[in-house]
């Protein structure tokens, strides 16, 4: 999904995930990684918060490291 982001926003030339089609119990076709876990359940989401999400922030997304500020 991020990786589609970055090719429309032209960051990157060509994703580097190998996508395949999945039929879903309803009939609709979807792209999906084709090394997805098998396993993975999409209710078990996670959520940060905002004091979580600022040093994931600055660290991952900024790579701000103890010496920066």
């Amino acid at each position: 999904m991020l990786h589609g982001i970055a090719m429309k926003l032209r960051f990157i030339g060509e994703t580097p995930v190998v996508m395949r089609p999945v039929s879903l119990p309803n009939g609709m076709v979807v792209e999906s990684p084709e090394l997805a876990p098998g396993d993975m359940r999409n209710s078990c989401v996670k959520w940060l918060t905002l004091r979580a999400f600022r040093p994931w922030r600055d660290v991952g997304l900024a790579g701000w490291t103890p010496g920066t500020r």
